[in-house]
């Protein structure tokens, strides 16, 4: 996510450098700011269905699950022969078109899904360390959104890279916080995940036996 991220964060200062200027710069830059959206939010979706353990294996899921992103790819690259998704005129200026509402409903198709995902996941997991680790996956999405809204509202602004850097951020000091409750070589609980959960008792006001 952090490659599309700076992929994504590329075309679009390209995108600006280009505007007025470049036809083939402002189609090129625009087209793969369009598919590093679309990536980051399929992305995070397979990180999350693994994750949770949704799926065994990732050949299926990427099959099941590819085809909404896989058409979408296909369309935007022949963006422009049809126009669909932006236009460029004659003075090399970039304007929204129709399409790009499709875009939107896969790329939050995704997200929704795997919050989705995610809130079942939190609420059938007993563990509270583990729960916490879901929860704040959670939380994700609501930078982008926010971004996301901005963006839309204030046409022309850039908003939806600091929105994702802010949700990759979250998650990186979220995996930082389980993994120090994980032994590095056998992946097996380490003492700070034993003490957070003799925590649970003693929070709860439950006996417990110690061996």
């Amino acid at each position: 996510m952090i490659s599309f991220m700076i992929i994504f964060s590329l075309s679009d200062i390209f995108a600006y450098i280009s505007r007025g200027d470049s036809y083939i710069g402002v189609q090129i830059s625009n087209i793969i700011y369009f598919l590093m959206m679309c990536a980051g939010s399929f992305t995070w979706f397979l990180f999350i269905c693994v994750k949770m353990g949704y799926s065994k294996s990732i050949l299926k899921l990427l099959l099941y699950t590819s085809a909404p992103m896989a058409l979408l790819t296909v369309a935007i690259v022949l963006n422009p022969v049809h126009g669909f998704f932006f236009t460029v005129d004659e003075a090399n200026l970039y304007s929204r078109g129709n399409g790009l509402i499709i875009t939107w409903i896969v790329e939050w198709g995704y997200m929704i899904a795997a919050t989705t995902m995610n809130i079942i996941a939190a609420a059938k997991e007993k563990r509270s360390y583990k729960r916490s680790e879901y929860i704040g996956y959670i939380f994700f999405v609501l930078p982008l959104l926010l971004s996301a809204l901005l963006q839309m509202i204030f046409y022309g602004t850039t908003t939806i890279q600091i929105g994702f850097m802010f949700a990759i951020f979250m998650v990186f000091v979220i995996r930082q916080s389980h993994q120090a409750q994980k032994d590095g070589l056998t992946g097996l609980n380490n003492k700070n995940a034993f003490l957070n959960y003799r925590d649970t008792f003693v929070n709860k006001n439950r006996e417990y036996s110690l061996c």
